[in-house]
């Protein structure tokens, strides 16, 4: 049996956001990452994310625990999570509840978690993330 899907017509909305920060030298182990046109980045990798409205961009903060001079989690999660998510939110073409938004988010950072632990076994860095998704209006 076929599961059937409404399709969402995408919308775009006129945003403005401005991001700053400031950090002192004992927070080496913080990162972030801004993608501003987070539909561009889609494209990047041969998706799209026409489906959804615009903008839609992310905004994500990592704080490493347990690093030395830096944090290699922290970096790992910053250059990599949204190579995760991506393709998720470019696979359903419908409209996004918050339940299956964060399903996608969660399985993202179970991912991450997984491929990190993989590449560097044994290491005993961790990294907390604070992400936003900002879509439509």
């Amino acid at each position: 049996a076929q599961q059937h899907v409404e399709l969402h017509e995408a919308r775009a909305f006129d945003i403005c956001a401005s991001v700053g920060g400031f950090c002192h030298e004992r927070a080496s182990q913080i990162r972030h990452v801004i993608v501003k046109d987070l539909a561009r980045a889609a494209q990047a990798m041969r998706l799209s994310l026409d489906h959804f409205d615009l903008p839609i961009a992310m905004y994500a903060l990592y704080d490493g625990h347990r690093g030395n001079k830096g944090n290699a989690c922290a970096e790992f999660c910053a250059k990599h999570f949204h190579g995760k998510l991506l393709p998720k939110l470019a696979s359903f073409k419908g409209y996004w509840v918050d339940a299956r938004l964060q399903a996608a988010m969660r399985e993202s950072f179970e991912e991450l978690d997984a491929t990190y632990a993989e590449r560097h076994p044994g290491s005993t860095e961790g990294c907390s993330a604070a992400v936003g998704l900002l879509v439509g209006d």
